[in-house]
């Protein structure tokens, strides 16, 4: 079953990366979530879905925000992201005790961005590898958030 979430190979892109193959299936989100290193998140409100966000472990205490996206029939602009964000920065240190948060993000998509600093995210790197999309390049940032 295709993903509804994700209309256009540019928005699987952006939200995904190269790990899902467009058009993006629920099948294949699920599989991604069997992983052990996988830790995946639903917003919920009204009982609608509302964003998913995703922890994946890279070493002990060190995790990385991955696949963060925001239904767009709930609205965005409208505060969901940072709620999602600030609640899997809060699973991660509280129930996995992470000491480490990164993400990439592209440098492109600056609403993004912001919202990631809004929570103490800083820019950390510029990776030295792009991704392309209709021949553009899509250069990415690195953001992290230590807890010290």
């Amino acid at each position: 079953m295709a993903c509804r979430w994700i209309p256009t190979p540019e928005s699987n892109l952006l939200w995904g990366g190269p790990l899902y193959r467009w058009p993006i299936t629920v099948e294949q989100i699920a599989e991604h979530q069997q992983k052990e290193e996988v830790s995946s998140f639903w917003l919920v409100s009204d009982e609608q879905k509302i964003g998913f966000i995703e922890l994946f472990r890279l070493s002990e205490g060190e995790f990385r925000l991955c696949r963060v996206l925001i239904n767009e029939e709930a609205g965005r602009g409208k505060g969901y992201g940072k709620q999602l964000v600030q609640m899997a920065i809060d699973y991660a240190t509280e129930n996995l005790s992470a000491h480490s948060l990164s993400l990439a993000v592209f440098e492109k998509n600056t609403p993004a961005i912001r919202c990631y600093e809004s929570l103490g995210f800083r820019v950390t790197g510029r990776e030295t590898s792009v991704r392309s999309f209709n021949n553009e390049d899509w250069p990415l940032l690195r953001m992290s958030l230590s807890s010290g």
